[in-house]
């Protein structure tokens, strides 16, 4: 999921691209993140060229030169992480990690397991909001269910669950005495979770906790409780989360967080937005923890996976 795509409204994106010179990406806008995703291609472009960003610009993540915008005109409908869209295709069913192109990851899509009938209900009607795209994809739902598995976790701790696609996949693979402990900020977006956690026969494992997924942390006693936690919220928060989660997560327990690479733009210096910087020091704060034994995976977004000692 990305959490953090609260800056600028779409309209209000598509007006500083337009104003930048980019007019022919607006018919291909369908989120913010394939905004963030070209913007990313117009600066690797404009290095290319020999060309330097105005400090406005740097700051809009936008180029101040349409030279460099002119390499992109036929550039393709693109989804999360830049990946091609196919027509009539919901963009959840495309979101698979942005290191892979589209062939491997059809063949990757085709050798693990698909989502059943509710779940791709649930995938279609996310798929028409605007933030359709912090939702994960059925690729990484597997794998979090598959993880909850192997890991006999009973307890989980969610920071960040959207229309609920992350809860339903792990909380099915939970024992009958298993719960979810679900944050989120969303009343709206969660309305939705809860209609097909619902319809899943689940409802009774998920604890959902409406508020600042910080503060609802801090209100739980510093103490283990959790086997598993996934972290896919708000970007900035991301240091802050580790902190309040670890004290929480049992000996052994996994903590898992999403969106670690970032498309990739954790390795350009030359991204200094919040969110990124934020992730950075995340990256860094979760690999020199001695409590924690962790990896950064090529997976998806990048997906951090850690155990505490």
């Amino acid at each position: 999921m990305d959490f953090d795509h609260t800056g600028p409204k779409r309209d209000e994106v598509s007006r500083l691209v337009y104003n930048a010179g980019t007019s022919e990406l607006l018919a291909e806008i369908q989120h913010c993140e394939v905004v963030c995703a070209n913007c990313h291609r117009i600066r690797t472009a404009r290095r290319a060229a020999g060309l330097s960003a105005t400090a406005d610009d740097t700051a809009r993540g936008l180029p101040s030169d349409n030279r460099a915008v002119a390499q992109l005109g036929s550039a393709p409908r693109l989804g999360r992480g830049g990946r091609r869209f196919k027509s009539g295709q919901p963009d959840a069913m495309a979101r698979r990690s942005f290191l892979l192109d589209e062939q491997l990851g059809e063949y990757i899509a085709a050798h693990v397991p698909r989502p059943d009938e509710l779940e791709q209900e649930l995938i279609e009607e996310t798929s028409h909001l605007e933030m359709a795209g912090m939702q994960i994809g059925p690729e990484q739902a597997a794998f979090l269910r598959f993880l909850v598995k192997v890991s006999g976790a009973r307890r989980i701790l969610e920071i960040g669950s959207f229309t609920g696609y992350s809860a339903l996949a792990m909380a099915s693979a939970l024992s009958e005495d298993g719960t979810l402990v679900a944050l989120d900020r969303s009343e709206e977006w969660t309305a939705i979770a809860r209609k097909y956690w619902d319809k899943a026969g689940l409802a009774d494992r998920i604890d959902l906790r409406i508020g600042d997924g910080a503060e609802s942390l801090a209100a739980m006693p510093e103490e283990p409780t959790f086997d598993l936690a996934f972290i896919d919220a708000d970007k900035p928060g991301y240091p802050a989360y580790l902190e309040l989660v670890v004290p929480r997560l049992n000996a052994g327990g996994i903590l898992v967080a999403d969106n670690t690479l970032r498309h990739g733009v954790v390795a350009d210096p030359s991204e200094t937005s919040e969110s990124i910087e934020a992730v950075r020091r995340f990256n860094d704060e979760i690999f020199s923890d001695d409590r924690l034994e962790a990896q950064l995976l090529p997976l998806f977004d990048g997906l951090t996976v850690a155990v505490k000692q």
